[in-house]
């Protein structure tokens, strides 16, 4: 990275211990903060390319979620919801003293962000959703129920042979050739665009191949079973809706419906991007977060890549 991110560690609510992420520029009022809630199959890695772009106007705070990455697990497998996750980012605020965060995340973060809001609904100065959906994603997920059936038996397959699985994948990632065909192929099943940064995704892929894989079924599987869209209509602070055009985890359609449904949101489509646009697209996505932080939450100078992009529209579509 341009910038450089101490990894750190405090305890949460519950006294699970957590790592977490902060930049290490000085610290400036007029840069505000960004709390990073990654997905479930990415962690700090997959967001390298827009950190970077970001970085000049912002400070970047990011956590790793309990039983994942640097993370102690839960205390109980009940400790995996997303309430639980929204506590812990709660907790972290609380410690590293952020009074108005701007809450950003991707796939699984989105629903982490949206529970964080119906905790604390006047603590966030603005929200940021990438390519997520607001409850339930298995329901949804590739246009059919055909991952919400498949799941249960994936997840008891993790959780009986996760060290297999692992050291399969982990042989997959360090081989060039094997992980350019797994590549090859997820592009040739619509998975992921043909600009994915293939040295941005191996990065992310050697994290993901260090996880539990037993723990990682619990939290998808208490993933797969929330539901915030009850809260959409309550949300209060200025929201940006970024959705991917050729998303088939998170469909286009669910980021329309949040940014309908959460009052006064702006919604742009990236139309290229799949659920990996963070990797394939992260110049137009940065740009689009740079022109919400200009227009929304007046920061000071504009960073120069702000200043390159044109005036958008509420709802825009992003060609790449």
């Amino acid at each position: 990275m341009v910038f450089a991110l101490e990894p750190r560690t405090f305890r949460s609510h519950d006294g699970t211990r957590l790592r977490y992420y902060v930049d290490l520029e000085p610290a400036d009022p007029a840069r505000p903060t960004l709390v990073i809630a990654a997905g479930l199959g990415g962690g700090i890695d997959a967001w390298e390319r827009v950190l970077e772009l970001l970085a000049p106007r912002v400070r970047v705070v990011a956590l790793d979620y309990r039983g994942l990455y640097g993370s102690e697990p839960g205390p109980s497998r009940d400790a995996y919801s997303i309430p639980h996750h929204a506590a812990d980012v709660h907790a972290l605020l609380d410690h590293e003293h952020i009074a108005r965060p701007i809450l950003v995340g991707w796939s699984m973060g989105v629903q982490v962000n949206l529970e964080v809001c119906r905790l604390a609904p006047s603590r966030p100065a603005a929200m940021i959703a990438i390519h997520g959906t607001f409850g339930r994603p298995l329901d949804t997920a590739f246009g059919s129920d055909a991952a919400l059936r498949a799941a249960p038996h994936v997840f008891e397959l993790m959780r009986r042979h996760g060290s297999w699985l692992r050291e399969a994948l982990a042989r997959i990632i360090a081989s060039p050739g094997a992980r350019g065909t797994f590549i090859g192929l997820c592009q040739r099943l619509g998975l992921m665009d043909e600009a994915l940064d293939p040295g941005a995704f191996a990065r992310m892929a050697e994290g993901f191949a260090s996880l539990d894989l037993a723990t990682y079924a619990d939290i998808f599987a208490a993933l797969g079973a929330h539901d915030a869209s009850d809260l959409l209509p309550s949300v209060r602070v200025p929201t940006l809706v970024i959705g991917g055009g050729k998303d088939r985890m998170s469909p286009a359609h669910l980021s329309e419906r949040m940014a309908r449904e959460i009052p006064g949101a702006e919604l742009c489509l990236v139309e290229r991007a799949t659920h990996f646009g963070l990797l394939e697209h992260p110049e137009p996505i940065a740009a689009r977060i740079h022109r919400f932080l200009d227009e929304r939450l007046p920061l000071g100078p504009r960073a120069t890549l702000g200043e390159r992009v044109r005036p958008l529209p509420a709802v825009s579509v992003l060609s790449t």
